[in-house]
């Protein structure tokens, strides 16, 4: 009877350690995507940034060259106002998305220092 109880132990612990391993092998991709999503979107959001700061400059006169243009596309014929509240928006879209991924992922039991 101890041999049998001693053989179940190791059997459910075993079991238990092989879906442990399985779980962390999956929270490795799924911690890999989100970091790398979280990366773009902050990279993004450092950008709009920069083109908010130098449309308010370029808006309280100040030229730095490239604050009514959009280089990708060239000028813009929309007011400044509106550029800069187009931009915020999307900031704000964007500051959103970054919250809900954190929360997504502290609901997986991600810890935060795994997302840097």
């Amino acid at each position: 009877m101890l041999r049998y109880l001693a053989f179940a132990v190791a059997t459910f612990f075993g079991a238990a350690l092989c879906v442990s391993n399985t779980q962390s092998g999956a929270n490795a991709s799924e911690i890999s995507r989100l970091r790398k999503e979280l990366q773009k979107l902050r990279a993004d959001l450092e950008k709009i940034d920069k083109q908010i700061h130098d449309l308010k400059q370029f808006n309280a006169g100040e030229t730095t060259g490239s604050a009514g243009m959009q280089l990708h596309r060239g000028y813009s014929s929309a007011p400044v106002p509106d550029q800069i509240k187009q931009l915020e928006e999307k900031k704000k879209w964007i500051e959103g998305r970054i919250e809900a991924l954190e929360d997504d992922s502290r609901k997986q039991r991600i810890e935060p220092g795994q997302l840097r």
